[in-house]
């Protein structure tokens, strides 16, 4: 009987450690991260370029953080449906630190979100769990941005792949800095990090603390991106209008050969004068025709190039005598002020005339003759 009685007693405890181990099991496949992130080597992601993910109703993501800062999600259905279910999946998030507690309170992330989110070194797990979720609901998105607390400007490397974040002060202002290698007319898309949509606005400024440009503005549906004329050198890039986290991409939109800054007077045709709010002086350049040349093109770019809109810049040439040519009163906005690019016939001209140009953005004005 005593026999009977260990044998049943010795069953029951190898049956429930089994159990115990079934259940260890599920819990740590409930707690197995479908994507893991360093954000040391990559605090940011490109819309481009973001990670698809097998959809399921919950998703979990591993952060391992290594400095505080700020982190911004974005999750969505990526999911191409041949039949539309009645109900989208939205997606929310919740944080989690290493020991599994909650940080932060659920968050709607399915068009990012514009909260302050703050994390301490360690790691921390997004679990996204998608409302509505479909079984036809095949794959989901994700985008994020990670930026170090501080007040330090953050360095944003020309024509990268992916962008630059950094955190807004209690301001709503984030701080980048970035090496202008030649004089170009360098490309700037600044917003608020993963979000669809979104208004800010930036200003450019020379390593000496001068303003280059004035306040350009960014709108998340129409200007996204806008473009400055630059010299070789160092500058900061100003951020206003940010709720959290402010993304920065530059990139080298079109170079230039003989590119003249401060001096009143090129030496001959074609040649490009740059403007910014620092050098904006008449500029000029001589040229001779004789009837071999047909047109003279001016072409500007800068600043006030962007969506519908085109560069501005005042445009005179006149004769030996300084009497004013080819004063086109249809194409001009006013008193001598162009925009955009203008192509004046020289066929007939003959002797030496000055081209002068002046503008206040941070603009090329590029002179030609063909």
């Amino acid at each position: 009987m005593k026999k009977a009685i260990a044998l049943a007693l010795a069953c029951c405890l190898v049956i429930a450690a089994l159990l115990c181990g079934c259940s260890d099991e599920t819990v740590k496949d409930d707690l197995t991260a479908d994507l893991v992130v360093d954000l040391a080597s990559d605090p940011t992601v490109s819309y481009d370029n973001m990670p698809s993910l097998a959809a399921k109703e919950t998703l979990r993501i591993e952060f391992s953080v290594t400095q505080t800062g700020c982190l911004k999600l974005l999750s969505y259905d990526n999911t191409e449906y041949d039949e539309w279910p009645d109900e989208l999946p939205e997606a929310y998030v919740v944080f989690l630190d290493g020991d599994q507690n909650e940080l932060y309170p659920e968050t709607y992330i399915d068009g990012g979100y514009s909260e302050k989110y703050s994390f301490e070194p360690g790691t921390v797990t997004a679990v996204i769990t998608y409302k509505n979720y479909s079984p036809k609901m095949e794959t989901a998105v994700v985008a994020w941005a990670f930026a170090p607390e501080g007040d330090e400007a953050v360095r944003v490397e020309t024509d990268s792949d992916v962008p630059t974040a950094a955190c807004a002060d209690e301001n709503g202002v984030a701080k980048f800095s970035f090496t202008a290698d030649e004089a170009a007319l360098y490309c700037f898309t600044c917003a608020e990090a993963c979000i669809f949509e979104g208004d800010c606005s930036f200003v450019i400024e020379s390593a000496d603390g001068e303003a280059m440009t004035g306040s350009l503005r960014i709108h998340g549906t129409e200007w996204t991106t806008r473009w400055a004329f630059l010299p070789q050198g160092g500058y900061t890039v100003t951020v206003s209008g940010i709720d959290a986290v402010a993304s920065c991409e530059i990139g080298v939109e079109q170079r230039y050969d003989n590119v003249v800054f401060g001096s009143d007077e090129a030496s001959a045709l074609p040649v490009s004068f740059g403007f910014n709010l620092q050098d904006h002086a008449e500029k000029s350049v001589k040229f001779t025709a004789d009837g071999s040349l047909q047109k003279l093109v001016v072409r500007a770019e800068g600043t006030n190039s962007f969506y519908d809109y085109e560069q501005g810049y005042t445009l005179k040439i006149t004769d030996a005598d300084g009497n004013i040519v080819l004063y086109d009163e249809e194409e001009v906005v006013s008193d001598h002020n162009y925009e955009g690019t203008h192509s004046f016939d020289i066929s007939d001209l003959n002797g030496e005339y000055t081209v002068t140009v002046s503008a206040s953005d941070a603009c090329v004005v590029s002179i030609s003759a063909e």
